[in-house]
């Protein structure tokens, strides 16, 4: 037999082998890879959504007892004989209501603005961001939030059910979420009464009024609480990742969004076992490029039997 002969027999042999033998084996290993790999994103994908539904499952339902919370603080100092005395006596101390009703919730429980109203509604006292201010101001910045949860409160008192009072409060409130001074808000209303919250028939008591606004201290807390990851407010969900929780007012308009980047423990598992994946894939394509070599060898040997055979 020839050269020629010999290399082009030589040559088909290889061919022969590459495709009956090696292809199918590295498509094989290819295949494998491109499934464990879709299997791998697939199964981060939902462990991300998972993550982020749970999460704003978690966001939303804070927000509702957090609202809740506020009215509960105020019933720290609105159950009191020595605050309804306070609040209608002929000239009230203003240092007494600064220690009491106004400076010192934004002390202690970070509310951003109080007022105090007596029977008829009159501003009596008005605090913001731990200051006093004019009373007058109530009118400017709340009065038209706050005069139909007043309004709201003054049916429950006048029918009282224990049905209409939210555990763990000892009495009747009323709150909403709107916009105070061009920020979203929860805003409480509760009547000033005595120690036993007791109120007379046909008369009407004191109000105290208390803002705490969704997109400041609230925020940073919220976050710091939950592990918010570059939490903000925002008018609209912004297209990508973010997650949003409504902020819904009391007519059903939303006010806006609580918007955060959420945990992505999907993406987290799959870097982590990126390497091993890898690691893995490498150790297998080494062992079918060992068995292909040991095949070809094999094939080589068997053909050159025969051939002396």
């Amino acid at each position: 037999m020839s050269t020629t002969a010999t290399f082009g027999f030589g040559e088909r042999r290889d061919q022969t082998f590459l495709a009956r033998v090696a292809l199918p084996a590295i498509a094989a290993v290819a295949t494998l890879a491109i499934a464990l790999t879709a299997v791998v994103l697939f199964s981060a994908s939902q462990a991300n959504k998972l993550a982020g539904d749970r999460q704003q499952a978690l966001i939303e339902t804070v927000l509702k007892q957090r609202a809740a919370a506020v009215a509960h603080d105020q019933e720290g100092v609105t159950i009191w004989d020595e605050a309804l005395r306070q609040v209608t006596a002929r000239r009230p101390d203003l240092k007494w209501l600064d220690d009491n009703l106004g400076i010192w919730l934004h002390s202690y429980y970070g509310h951003d603005e109080a007022y105090v109203l007596d029977p008829a509604g009159k501003p009596l006292y008005a605090m913001r961001d731990g200051a006093r201010i004019d009373p007058g101001r109530y009118r400017e910045r709340v009065a038209a939030v706050a005069a139909p949860l007043i309004q709201d409160l003054v049916r429950k008192l006048e029918h009282p059910s224990l049905q209409s009072i939210t555990v763990p409060q000892r009495t009747q409130g009323s709150y909403a979420l709107d916009r105070v001074g061009g920020h979203p808000a929860i805003v409480s209303v509760k009547a000033i009464l005595d120690e036993e919250g007791t109120l007379t028939p046909g008369v009407r008591p004191p109000f105290h009024v208390s803002v705490r606004r969704l997109d400041g201290s609230f925020l940073m807390e919220l976050a710091d609480a939950y592990q918010l990851a570059d939490a903000r407010f925002a008018t609209s969900i912004p297209a990508g990742s973010a997650r949003g929780a409504p902020l819904v007012d009391r007519t059903g308009e939303t006010l806006g969004y609580i918007v955060w980047e959420p945990f992505g423990p999907g993406a987290l598992m799959a870097k982590r076992i990126a390497p091993f994946a890898i690691g893995a894939l490498v150790v297998i394509l080494a062992m079918v490029g060992w068995l292909l070599i040991r095949i070809r060898r094999s094939t080589l040997a068997l053909e050159a039997s025969e051939a002396q055979a």
